[in-house]
């Protein structure tokens, strides 16, 4: 008896991409990197590049100018600027930096 030559590559490629595919449709399968973070309970220690300058406002609960004095920020950078895009613009500027200026501040 012969078999198909196409029959085991189709055995393990279908099953695999099926399993992808409907893990997309669910919405399990992420290939970003960015982990999904509670707004309500993040701290500072959350703070990921990916973040713009919005996300950390609405997450730690900071006004813009509070957060711009915190990391050094000039006026003119629009809150959608992502902060790892910011180390680039602003001189001396890292996210790291700014996860400690803001992890030392009291909490409101």
């Amino acid at each position: 008896m012969r078999v198909n030559p196409f029959l085991m590559p189709i055995l393990v490629v279908v099953p695999l991409f099926g399993t992808v595919f409907t893990a997309q449709a669910m919405g399990q399968w992420s290939t970003t990197g960015r982990i999904a973070i509670n707004s309500s309970t993040m701290t500072a220690a959350d703070l990921k590049g990916w973040m713009t300058l919005q996300n950390v406002m609405d997450g730690l609960n900071l006004s813009q100018s509070d957060l711009y004095a915190a990391g050094k920020i000039p006026a003119n950078v629009p809150p959608s600027t992502a902060l790892n895009k910011l180390e680039s613009l602003v001189p001396g500027f890292s996210v790291a930096s700014l996860r400690e200026t803001l992890a030392s501040k009291p909490v409101r």
